[in-house]
């Protein structure tokens, strides 16, 4: 397996990916989101090669935290193919960010994960990761213009998901 930095030629292959989140990201928007995210230098996006073919993913963003006084390393998506899972893809990529956090003199790695997506949190908890504190969310209502971007593009807020 060979890991190494996304480019632009994976974004088919990172779409895929992200939509077995149960995202919706197969249009516009969400290749535009993507290319907007390896074009951020804030931003890495990982992939997993298995045999030339792209077989996960790791994308995250390092910032500095007040709270922290360092920066710290906020894991956005972890996914392995459905069909690639259970086989150390996913450790692979997780050992790559981490270690990225600590070349980057991060004071911690955090994740958000909904609460039913508990095959990864046992994932998470086994390398290390403990449960600490809640993550609150405040849908922000778009604009009348974005409201019309969004009707032209059928997308919310520049990107379609699906939360179930």
């Amino acid at each position: 397996m060979r890991i190494r930095r996304a480019v632009e030629a994976d974004i088919p292959h990172i779409l895929r990916l992200v939509a077995q989140l149960d995202y919706d990201v197969a249009n516009e928007a969400g290749e535009a989101g993507a290319r907007a995210v390896l074009a951020n230098p804030a931003c890495a996006t990982l992939v997993a090669e298995e045999a030339g073919r792209v077989v996960g993913l790791v994308s995250f963003h390092i910032v500095p935290q007040l709270h922290h006084a360092a920066p710290v390393l906020t894991l956005d998506e972890l996914v392995v193919d459905e069909g690639e899972r259970g086989g150390g893809v996913g450790s692979a990529l997780l050992k790559a960010a981490v270690d990225q956090a600590r070349a980057s003199g991060c004071a911690v790695v955090d994740v958000a994960s909904a609460f039913h997506r508990t095959r990864a949190h046992r994932f998470y908890e086994a390398h290390g990761f403990v449960r600490h504190g809640i993550k609150l969310v405040l849908p922000i209502e778009p604009s009348e213009g974005q409201l019309a971007q969004n009707e032209k593009h059928g997308t919310q807020n520049g990107f379609t998901c699906r939360h179930p």
